[in-house]
């Protein structure tokens, strides 16, 4: 069962291979900086327009970036090591494809 109330940043939630089992722990993000950065673009894009453009087979290259930079997503928030955050944002499974005018 999936705790939905708990939706806050810092939560990290896993399936397992096993049926209907998740695996949830609390990050607690350091308090500083003491700011948000928000990046909303100037287009918008249905969900299904958006999947619609995705491509059916990825590269095992391209899943281990993109897996490695979720770690090192997880590693930044819970050290405060906020220089690795644009790298950290980075993929090569939904980036390339979701057709963002602003590259990012």
């Amino acid at each position: 069962e999936i705790d939905t109330d708990n939706g806050e940043l810092g939560d990290a939630l896993t399936r397992s291979e096993k049926p209907a089992q998740y695996i949830s722990r609390r990050v607690e993000p350091p308090t500083t900086p003491p700011l948000a950065v928000l990046y909303i673009p100037d287009f918008e894009s249905s969900t299904k327009e958006t999947r619609a453009s995705l491509p059916t087979e990825y590269s095992v290259k391209d899943v281990v970036f993109t897996i490695s930079r979720n770690a090192l997503l997880i590693h930044a928030y819970s050290c405060g090591e906020w220089k690795v955050l644009d790298e950290a944002t980075r993929d090569r499974m939904h980036q390339p494809y979701r057709g963002d005018p602003s590259g990012f």
